[in-house]
């Protein structure tokens, strides 16, 4: 997962809906941070790692980019990886790191709307000079999850998945007697961040919950 520490500026949501469907396939993620000589990384990243995420960065400083992207080829050597975020993030000039001979078209973010140019239309799988595959994919603003069953997205947030366990059959999670809403509270020096976490769940799950409307079999979670 792709993100820049700015321009553009990145978007938790997002970031969220890609680690759930990953741990839903049961897939190894990886965020990598670009343009950490631009901005710092966002606060919010630390608690990714917390959820056992590995959080790798590059920078546009040729001094260290040479021994940053080095290391996120050998965690990627002999394994078959795709590369997804925002158009702009630097997913392309990091193609071009990894495999040289790739010749990835990249582009800046357009100053108008804050959002990064579409260099690359189509996916395309690349061999990594040491073993291994990566695969390039566009740049996309959107990424939803309403395919997804609701009691798969809840699992995907474990530190939340303990504590919806004891809630009340059929619990939609949106309920004042949510046990989640005791769990937010319950600790003031985590209550912002955790806050924070119960709303990005409930954001997927209502987009869930829409489609799944009138279903009985799939909205108790």
């Amino acid at each position: 997962i792709v993100v820049a520490s700015a321009n553009p500026e990145p978007r938790r949501g997002l970031i969220d809906r890609f680690l759930v469907s990953a741990f839903i396939e049961k897939i190894h993620p990886i965020i990598v941070v670009t343009k950490i000589d631009v901005a710092p990384i966002p606060e919010f990243m630390v608690n990714y790692q917390s959820l056992g995420v590995e959080i790798m960065t590059t920078s546009s400083k040729l001094s260290s980019r040479k021994e940053e992207v080095a290391a996120i080829e050998s965690v990627l050597r002999d394994k078959v990886s795709v590369l997804v975020g925002h158009s702009g993030v630097g997913k392309s000039t990091l193609i071009n790191d990894l495999v040289p001979a790739a010749d990835r078209m990249t582009g800046d973010v357009n100053d108008v709307t804050g959002r990064g140019r579409h260099t690359s239309s189509s996916a395309i799988a690349l061999a990594l000079p040491e073993g291994g595959w990566i695969i390039d994919t566009p740049g996309i603003r959107a990424f939803g999850l309403a395919h997804r069953n609701p009691r798969d997205i809840v699992q995907a947030f474990p530190d939340l998945a303990e504590v919806a366990a004891s809630c009340m059959s059929h619990c939609s999670h949106a309920e004042d007697s949510c046990a989640l809403n005791a769990w937010v509270s319950a600790d003031s020096s985590q209550e912002v961040e955790r806050r924070i976490r119960l709303e990005s769940l409930r954001s997927l799950l209502e987009v869930t919950l829409s489609v799944d409307l009138g279903h009985e079999s799939n909205t108790g979670i």
